[in-house]
């Protein structure tokens, strides 16, 4: 009886304690505390009001988040990147009546994959 009020769960802490990969944990919270970081100081909420200032359009927007992200990746992780730049791009975008999800997955797939990964992706999407 006692057994039936049980929840089952797919993934135990122990099973994170012995296999995650914590230096991906790691960067991942590194990239939150940043963000979170820059949010406090004031420089997301500046960079959410300039974007719209300079005047992208639907076209431009996704090569300018995709250019920044490229450029800001030379010198930060593709995570810590997107973190950042979704906070600034994804506003923008859902301004511009785009879904915020289409911004997500360019500044992913720019930061952290790479072109080989993204053509095999979409071959593989168009060969099924």
């Amino acid at each position: 009886d006692t057994q039936k009020n049980e929840i089952q769960s797919t993934l135990t802490w122990k099973d994170v304690v012995d296999r995650a990969p914590w230096n991906a944990i790691m960067l991942c919270t590194g990239a939150v505390a940043m963000t979170e970081a820059l949010n406090q100081f004031g420089f997301v909420e500046f960079m959410q009001s300039a974007v719209p200032g300079i005047g992208l359009t639907p076209t431009s927007l996704p090569f300018v988040a995709a250019f920044s992200c490229a450029t800001i990746t030379e010198i930060a992780s593709g995570v810590a990147t997107t973190g950042l730049l979704g906070n600034i791009f994804i506003p923008a975008d859902a301004e511009l009546g785009f879904n915020p999800a289409s911004i997500a997955m360019l500044l992913s797939n720019v930061a952290i994959g790479t072109v080989t990964e993204s053509v095999e992706a979409v071959e593989g999407c168009c060969n099924d």
